[in-house]
């Protein structure tokens, strides 16, 4: 309950926000403009529908990480911290890694990252013991989820050009519904399924995530073409 009041909570402060901050200044009023016209633009509302379903679906998997070890994999509980250092360590090469990425890639890396948690969530499902392949899957997960959280806020920024700072405040915005939604449902799916349902959870929301990124990603060039030839 408490991760659904914090969906809550923050779509209610960008909404008072939006309502009673009064406005500055002109140049202001021009940026805030700017975003409104970038939001309506579909790569921009895509890649935060496609962040929202991938960092929920992950904080589903991972607030609740230590049952799916202990509970689902039956894994004992000393493996937990050594699972969850290959996790960020993972982490830091993903960081690394997104260093390495020009600007005009971000678009393609971003649907890379995504398959990533999908295939987390997949082989995640799969595992039994506590070997290479756990280590692996927990070294895949740290890697995503590092790379695909930085890409997802430059993009963000990028797609929004001038208006990229109030970008990136809706960014976090929809980050953080991304958090809460995902402990919620993640918590309902471990009551009402089992431990292994998160994990099941972030194979979902990141396979659909993926799906929408590389379907806007086709649809783009055509749309472009079409134009063109209008």
């Amino acid at each position: 309950m408490a991760w659904a009041l914090i969906a809550v909570a923050s779509a209610a402060v960008l909404l008072a926000a939006w309502i009673f901050m009064p406005s500055v200044s002109s140049s202001n009023d021009r940026a805030e403009a700017r975003l409104w016209t970038a939001a309506r633009r579909r790569p921009l509302t895509v890649l935060w529908f496609a962040t929202a379903l991938a960092i929920g679906g992950h904080f589903a998997a991972f607030t609740y990480v230590a049952p799916f070890v202990t509970d689902g994999l039956m894994l004992s509980p000393s493996t937990l911290p050594i699972l969850l250092f290959v996790f960020g360590a993972a982490g830091l090469a993903g960081n690394g890694l997104v260093g390495l990425i020009s600007a005009s890639k971000q678009s393609h890396a971003i649907p890379v990252a995504t398959t990533g948690f999908a295939l987390t969530g997949a082989f995640a499902l799969t595992l039994t013991s506590f070997d290479a392949a756990t280590i692996a899957v927990f070294a895949l997960w740290g890697l995503s989820i590092s790379a695909a959280t930085t890409l997802f806020q430059s993009h963000a920024i990028a797609l929004a050009g001038p208006a990229g700072d109030r970008a990136s405040s809706i960014h976090v915005l929809v980050f953080n519904i991304g958090i809460g939604a995902g402990g919620y449902f993640g918590g309902l799916a471990l009551d009402r399924v089992g431990p292994t349902a998160p994990m099941f959870a972030l194979f979902v929301s990141a396979s659909i995530a993926t799906l929408t990124l590389c379907l806007d990603a086709a649809l783009s060039p055509r749309a472009s073409e079409l134009k063109g030839h209008g």
